[in-house]
């Protein structure tokens, strides 16, 4: 029994060298040397595209009545693992600077319910006004929200910077 167990795993031993070899690049003469752009560390947040205040911060049934007192944009919690929506009426200043958010903008959150930084334009996305669900967001720290029709809603991830290795 030994034996054949020994012949079994000189046979997998093998076919495994076999078909690693016949995979196996040809040498070549000459070795070629690699390098690597220089990583630079960046420890501030680039310059911010709009600055915006958050005024108030609310669950989601109340959230409403906070939106159309137009006293700027408000912050509501959807819940742990969602990300915090940042919503403003578009007749009330939203159409004004979230529809005109690009990718890679930098946007300067401070206020109630959000924690103060700059975040990052990641995603821009349009949903039918009263058919977004929660579920429907995109994966972000933050997701900004207005209106852009009588039928559609823009929504704009982005994610709180946080100085790393860039290059």
């Amino acid at each position: 029994m030994r034996r054949i167990g020994r012949v079994l795993a000189a046979c997998a031993l093998l076919v495994l060298v076999v078909s690693c070899a016949s995979h196996a690049p040809v040498p070549s003469r000459s070795m070629e040397l690699a390098t690597l752009d220089p990583v630079k560390r960046v420890t501030s947040p680039p310059d911010a595209d709009v600055r915006r205040s958050v005024y108030a911060t609310s669950r989601l049934s109340p959230s409403p009545m906070l939106l159309n007192l137009c006293r700027g944009p408000i912050a509501i919690d959807l819940g742990p693992d969602r990300p915090v929506l940042v919503a403003e009426h578009d007749y009330c200043g939203g159409r004004a600077w979230i529809p005109q958010l690009e990718p890679g903008d930098a946007v300067a959150l401070t206020g109630d319910g959000v924690e103060d930084g700059t975040y990052l334009v990641t995603d821009i996305s349009t949903e039918r006004r009263g058919k977004a669900q929660v579920g429907d967001l995109p994966a972000a720290d933050v997701v900004l929200q207005t209106c852009i029709s009588p039928g559609e809603m823009v929504l704009v991830a982005a994610n709180r910077f946080v100085p790393a290795l860039q290059n």
